[in-house]
Parts: C-alpha cells; structure tokens; sequence
C-alpha cells in the first residue's frame, strides 16, 4: 500500500500521461523506452521509483519533479492540468498581443 507521498506522486503520474494524450501505459512506456512492467508496478504501488527513474518519467512528460512530487503534497486532476494549460496559452496570447499593439522598442542608431 503506497504511503502518502507515493499515492500522490502516482495520481499525478497517471494525469500526466492522460493529458499528454497516451491512451496507453504501454505506448507512452514504448514512446520513450522505458519499460511497461515497471512504469505498471509504480501506477500499482507495488514499486517506488527510484529518483533516476521519476527523473526520466519527468523528462518524458515535459514536467518538472515538482510535478510529480509537489511540494504542497497535492494531487492534480487530470481537469485541474488542462484548465492550467489552458490558463498559460491565454497568458501568452494576452502578452503577445500587449506586445504587437505597443509594438518593439526599436534600437536607435548612433
């Protein structure tokens, strides 16, 4: 039975993927040569990653540690994750925007 920082880091785990678009363990696992059994043993909690391991999980997703092992001990919905994503493109595009009607300062010749 997985403890409480394992339970999170798994919920967390299994979001990810989901957002990322795998319909599958196995074809994320296949995608970046990890392995199905393993990655299944820790969505499980019959294994705990080693830190090299939730490393490479990261790094496939795109994510940080952090996001799997947050400091604040929660776990995110897969909603919660596509609202935020959300949330950082519509920041962006309010920038650019900000940017195109001010326009570039332009450097000046000497």
């Amino acid at each position: 039975m997985p403890n409480e920082i394992e339970a999170v880091f798994i919920a967390n785990l299994r979001s990810f993927i989901e957002v990322r678009g795998y319909k599958s363990v196995e074809k994320f696992a296949w995608e970046h040569g990890l392995s199905k059994g393993g990655i299944g043993k820790i969505l499980q909690g019959k294994r705990i990653p080693r830190f090299d391991t939730a490393v490479r999980l990261a790094q496939a997703l795109d994510i940080t540690l952090n996001d799997l092992y947050p400091l604040d001990g929660k776990s995110y919905p897969v909603s919660q994750i596509k609202k935020y994503k959300l949330d950082k493109v519509k920041a962006a595009q309010k920038l650019l925007l900000e940017v195109l009607e001010v326009g570039v300062p332009q450097k000046r010749k000497k």
